[in-house]
């Protein structure tokens, strides 16, 4: 009588359109030499979607001791004089809290998109994204990605002039999304990372895939390739 309604209900579980990130744009000095490149590093995600209800406390308690990150988000203080106790002719640093998100709230806000990943933890060690990828029918939900990371060759050297990559700062998050950037995109925050943003991005591409029931691909329908951002030259007066 309803085989048509929950055979489509099956196909929109089973049948996922996913993007898949262009690598950032390298940039090079005046003769060709790399001052800015694209590193693999693993990250973990979690589709809310695919994480089920009665397993969530315990998933959040295991990602949390390996990936060092709060199951709900707290308060970080990092002044040196949080209460104001010394003297004010006294050099000090005071700044304001920090939120860090917690588990919790991290698949809550991806709750929007319940089938888009949300980013949990970034630079994950080795050995835990294969404890996990090993163990991947204990958490279902859980994703493990290479993820590329800008790596600065001359290290600090050039960092005033090159600046650096980072999240969206939440009071730009607006106009990013009205350019078709996602909530988790890495944007350039200073120098010419921000500069030639436009540059750096690259486009997005789509797969369709075919996923099992922990949300893990099985096979790949099709798919249209990112396209990486062209190779930007800074102006020779900036790095000759």
């Amino acid at each position: 009588m309803q085989g048509g309604y929950y055979r489509d209900e099956a196909n929109q579980n089973r049948f996922r359109l996913v993007q898949t990130d262009a690598l950032r744009g390298i940039i090079y000095d005046r003769v060709g030499r790399i001052l800015v490149r694209n590193i693999p590093s693993f990250s973990v995600s979690i589709v809310p979607a695919d994480l089920p209800d009665d397993q969530q406390e315990r998933i959040f308690r295991d990602l949390s001791s390996l990936l060092n990150v709060p199951i709900d988000t707290v308060i970080e203080n990092t002044s040196t004089d949080p209460v104001g106790r010394y003297p004010p002719d006294i050099d000090r640093s005071v700044t304001p809290p920090q939120r860090k998100l917690g588990l919790r709230e991290i698949v809550a806000q991806g709750r929007r998109d319940p089938y888009a990943p949300a980013l949990v933890a970034t630079n994950v060690p080795r050995e835990v994204a294969f404890f996990l990828e090993e163990r991947h029918l204990d958490y279902p939900g859980v994703q493990v990605n290479l993820k590329p990371v800008r790596q600065y060759v001359d290290g600090a050297l050039l960092s005033h002039i090159l600046g650096y990559t980072g999240m969206i700062p939440a009071e730009d998050l607006s106009s990013y999304l009205d350019q078709g950037y996602a909530g988790s995109d890495e944007v350039g925050i200073a120098g010419l990372e921000y500069t030639f943003e436009p540059d750096l991005h690259g486009t997005k591409g789509r797969r369709y895939i075919e996923v099992d029931v922990a949300g893990r691909e099985v096979t790949s329908r099709g798919a249209r390739s990112p396209t990486s951002a062209k190779n930007r030259q800074p102006p020779d007066t900036i790095l000759s």
